[in-house]
């Protein structure tokens, strides 16, 4: 999967709070195309991240 664009609108079931990467939008939006979350056989939250992040430039 290809998670380089941003679409025109956020995902709004999404809370994001990461303001570092480049799908961060204000109000905690993920402006992703799509996400991608990992990994596969996790046991909890802790165990989990977004596989989408990209810092912002």
């Amino acid at each position: 999967m290809h998670f380089n664009d941003k679409s025109g609108s956020p995902i709004n079931r999404v809370n994001c709070e990461v303001n570092t990467c480049k799908f961060y939008s204000q109000g905690n939006q993920c402006t992703a195309q799509s996400i991608h979350i990992q990994p596969k056989n996790a046991n909890n939250s802790d165990e989990t991240d977004c596989g989408t992040f990209q810092m912002k430039a």
